[in-house]
């Protein structure tokens, strides 16, 4: 909200210029926290560093492809995309990932949906407020704090119910409940809708992401082999960031390439929301297969 302000005050430019010397203070002090930490008991592979790097030029090459206009440049660039994607995914995750397999499997996939419905369509919610509803950028900012704010109110929430309800139900439920913010979403495209809507859409969402992230990532280490920490972490984030970076972009690719077809943002948008809300539903039904828990039953 604060960045939405200066924009709309000073400038663009002076958000991104107010960031460099929180950059260079944070960078100082994690230079510092890292020396403190002690070397990790697993070595690092470098097939590893090789694997990684292909899934980010798989999934650059699958939204490059998907962003062009030309079908014989599109398809072909797509699934070369897929193809250098998919082979190191699976090796730097647990096997039956990509089919959600019941256990660890199921807990990195629906990590990456959970990512992937959110940040699909967090990353246009001040855009459909501002561009579609004629609102202000703090009025944008306002609908992406009240989301952190529930975010964190939710985290608080599911670290208690966690040790009497377990895993699977605060993953279920904070899943749907994403999938009910995005698709309130949609409602504020509409123009006899009140724009406030979306404060309170995206306020939802924010709660569920709160009650779905931590629980997953409790019982990965949980399930997790000892001294197999490093490697179950590792196929967390990278969950995390493909999921994030595909719903971004493909969202990104809806909206323009819709929006330019029909010359409106408005049809891109809800595309990019009911997609959101079908990513979100999808992992919902698949967070049945979370365990519980072993420590809880």
């Amino acid at each position: 909200m604060l960045a939405a302000w200066i924009a709309q005050t000073v400038g663009w430019r002076w958000v991104f210029l107010g960031l460099l010397p929180l950059t260079a203070v944070i960078g100082v002090i994690a230079i510092f926290g890292v020396r403190s930490v002690p070397a990790p008991s697993e070595r690092s592979n470098d097939r590893n560093l090789l694997n990684a790097l292909l899934v980010a030029i798989g999934a650059g090459l699958l939204l490059v492809g998907l962003g062009s206009h030309q079908v014989v440049v599109a398809v072909p660039v797509a699934v070369l995309g897929v193809a250098i994607m998919v082979p190191p995914f699976r090796r730097l995750t647990p096997i039956g990932t990509l089919r959600a397999h019941a256990g660890m499997p199921a807990t990195v996939a629906v990590r990456g949906l959970l990512n992937f419905g959110f940040y699909s369509a967090d990353a246009f919610v001040p855009f459909a407020i501002t561009a579609v509803r004629g609102m202000s950028p703090v009025f944008g900012g306002l609908a992406m704090t009240t989301a952190s704010v529930l975010w964190t109110v939710s985290s608080w929430v599911q670290a208690r119910w966690i040790r009497t309800r377990g895993a699977t139900i605060l993953v279920v439920l904070g899943m749907a409940v994403i999938a009910l913010g995005a698709a309130g979403m949609l409602l504020v495209l509409v123009p006899s809708v009140p724009a406030w809507i979306g404060l309170a859409a995206w306020a939802v969402a924010g709660f569920g992401m709160g009650l779905a992230f931590s629980p997953l990532s409790h019982v990965a280490l949980e399930l997790s082999p000892k001294d197999k920490e490093g490697k179950t972490t590792t196929a967390l984030q990278l969950s995390d960031t493909l999921g994030a970076a595909l719903g971004i972009g493909i969202a990104g690719v809806l909206v323009s390439t819709i929006g330019s077809i029909t010359d409106s943002e408005t049809p891109g948008l809800v595309v990019t929301f009911a997609m959101a809300a079908a990513v979100a539903g999808l992992g919902a039904v698949l967070g049945i297969r979370v365990p519980r828990g072993r420590e809880l039953g």
